[in-house]
């Protein structure tokens, strides 16, 4: 009997730690009773919570296993207030008091004072920020919208980031998604056909502008802005410095301006608001790299402190363009919070499960609405216009079987799609060729035509190629590969092809991506010795099976091999789209045949042809230093060597 209740409290202790606890409410100012948005509402002494929508309004699911904590809800310039978790019966409303700024400390503060405090704060980023891989659980959600509030679209995804260290600035991140979902509202498909969204579900790591080291923190850019102590505020029960920034009316070189907050005691840096300047809207528009023409583009970020250091919590980018296929305005919004933070045990996301920085997750989102769809996953909450709008057109039991219309995908962003899945590569390539000094001499004779000509080659033990890949990835991991070498070499003619296969491995799993390619292809290739281009004297002739009807042209000797190359390459990523690319392989072999070859070397350079014939064809006579022979003495090794860089979106 003891035996049984003991399994049976164990099923339940399990059964209870599955369960969950959900507080509702919503964040108002005591004294103007408007609600607060973005509020930061957290678990003590773990990395879980959220925000408030634009309405001041949260949802927190909390594990029963926190049922004894307290949640703290904190505003930027508020003081901070606390609740226990197991007090909260309803959805409860949290009245924040704004804190009044010091401004005493402000007339004190000179110029280089403030930025030998903003130098002291960049320094100490690794003393504020996780310098060890964190794991991220996330909520991301970008919308497009009308000035008139009218919503066109919006998806959403659960996300997983794994982000390393702040000591480490150059990489992406990587991203799994969980879980997602999309919607583009009937009859908006004219006005949004032409919008789309790339990489906004890397908000957690690459609009960190702490860990980007952006330049209005960065000490070797503080000529670019000029910058003003404000005053004192609080946040999350600590006081900080409000620094604004600035281009002086674009007489300086910045591209940003707005606000930073610093931590007084930690020079930790916790938040900024920050927009583009006309430069910096100036400059982005003239990549045309989008769809619409940008007017300004505003952002706001704070982070939440958590195990001693600062963490990123949220993440707002909004963007207002002019659409240039429609001429209308559109306003378009990135959102991401960090609903959870883990830095125990955190493991690289796999290579196969990971999100490319150029993939729009929405295009393989679940296409349906439900209330209950994130069911234990915290979300940001919708704001009250977005409810209203999705309200009368699915209700919960129409939702779950209802498609809801997708917009068509536009033809640019088709090709876009299609190009994702080419890498090419451009490099150099090292053939370990081979020859003597050879006295050669050649006699052709063919439909009563005869061509004689003799000429001394200079030895040479190798050869560079220009390389041009072009990759097309099937699957992440599985690839095909196709590879032309043309010769850099004056007295080399070289004209070889691979085809094959490829398989990716990843090496390097925290940063940026190191990746071992093991590949094996087939390899045709011709190698010759040219001889000078000479005068055509013999007019019209037949070569090869092919007429040669040139005024000049120009005869090599060498080889057609066949064969097969295994190779191992190793692939660095240097930039957003750029990769450096090493390799090295061996040839085996499979078939070998001496050729002489003629090209033409006048006349219309599309049109002019190459032709060859096999050395011991009845037509040729071909002597080396005075002795008959079939062969060209060309020795080619089996290994190669490539470098190069790889361009991939």
């Amino acid at each position: 009997m003891k035996i049984l209740i003991f399994v049976l409290f164990f099923f339940l202790s399990i059964f209870a730690k599955g369960q969950y606890t959900t507080v509702t409410g919503k964040v108002i100012d005591k004294n103007t009773q408007q609600p607060l948005p973005f509020a930061t509402i957290q678990v003590e002494k773990t990395g879980i919570g959220t925000i408030t929508n634009n309405n001041g309004r949260f949802s927190l699911k909390i594990s029963n296993r926190y049922y004894n904590n307290k949640i703290y809800i904190s505003y930027l310039g508020y003081k901070t207030q606390e609740r226990n978790i197991k007090e909260i019966k309803n959805q409860i409303v949290i009245f924040l008091q704004p804190t009044e700024k010091e401004l005493a400390e402000v007339v004190i503060m000179t110029k280089s004072t403030l930025l030998d405090l903003l130098k002291k704060a960049y320094k100490k980023i690794p003393e504020n920020y996780p310098i060890y891989p964190t794991m991220l659980r996330g909520f991301y959600r970008e919308t497009v919208k009308t000035p008139k509030n009218q919503y066109l679209y919006f998806a959403e995804a659960v996300t997983e980031t794994y982000k390393s260290g702040y000591n480490v600035s150059s990489d992406e991140g990587q991203v799994k998604i969980l879980k997602s979902m999309v919607n583009v509202f009937p009859l908006s498909d004219t006005l949004f056909k032409n919008q789309y969204f790339y990489s906004g579900v890397f908000s957690g790591n690459k609009d960190d502008f702490v860990k980007k080291r952006y330049d209005f923190i960065n000490p070797r850019h503080f000529n670019k802005y000029n910058y003003t102590l404000k005053g004192i505020s609080n946040y999350q029960g600590t006081s900080v410095y409000i620094i604004n920034f600035d281009t002086n009316n674009d007489t300086l070189s910045g591209t940003m301006e707005g606000m930073l907050y610093i931590e007084q005691t930690s020079l930790a840096y916790v938040a900024c608001i920050y927009a583009h300047t006309k430069r910096g809207i100036d400059n982005y528009n003239a990549l045309k790299i989008s769809p619409y023409k940008l007017i300004s583009f505003n952002t706001t970020i704070n982070f939440i402190k958590y195990k001693d250091v600062w963490h990123i919590k949220y993440i707002s980018a909004e963007q207002i363009g002019i659409n240039k296929t429609h001429k209308s305005n559109l306003i378009l919004n990135n959102e991401y919070i960090a609903t959870e933070i883990n830095t125990d045990t955190v493991k690289p996301i796999p290579f196969d499960k990971r999100l490319e920085f150029t993939d729009n997750f929405s295009q393989k989102a679940a296409n349906y609405y439900s209330d209950d769809y994130w069911s234990e996953y915290n979300v940001l909450e919708q704001d009250t216009l977005l409810k209203n709008q999705i309200k009368p057109l699915y209700t919960t039991e129409q939702s779950k079987g209802l498609l809801i219309m997708k917009v068509n995908q536009p033809k640019q962003n088709l090709v876009f799609e299609i190009a994702k899945n080419f890498s090419s590569v451009i490099g150099i390539s090292y053939f370990p060729i081979k020859a003597g000094d050879d006295e050669y001499s050649v006699n052709y004779a063919n439909q009563n035509k005869t061509i004689n000509f003799a000429e001394p080659l200079h030895s040479f033990n190798y050869n560079l190629c220009f390389n041009l890949q072009l990759n097309y990835s099937l699957t992440k991991r599985w690839g095909i590969d196709l590879s032309v070498y043309r010769s850099l070499e004056s007295e080399m003619y070289i004209k070889a092809y691979d085809i094959g296969t490829s398989c990716k491995f990843l090496i390097n799993k925290k940063t940026k991506p190191l990746i071992l390619k093991t590949s094996i292809s087939f390899s045709y290739n011709n190698f010759a010795r040219d001889f000078s281009t000479t005068d055509n004297y013999v007019g019209k002739f037949s070569f090869g099976g092919k007429t040669i009807d040139a005024d000049k042209i120009q005869f090599g000797i060498g080889q057609r091999k066949m064969g097969v190359k295994p190779q191992m390459c190793l692939q660095y990523k240097i930039g957003k789209l750029v990769w450096l690319n090493a390799s090295v392989g061996y040839y085996v072999d499979l078939n070998t045949s001496d050729r002489l070859y003629v090209q033409e070397k006048s006349g219309f350079l599309l049109t002019r042809k190459i032709a060859d014939l096999n050395l011991s064809d009845n037509s040729l006579n071909v002597t080396d230093n005075g002795e008959n022979s079939a062969k060209s003495h060309i020795i080619v090794g089996n290994y190669f060597f490539d470098i190069g860089l790889m361009l991939k979106l």
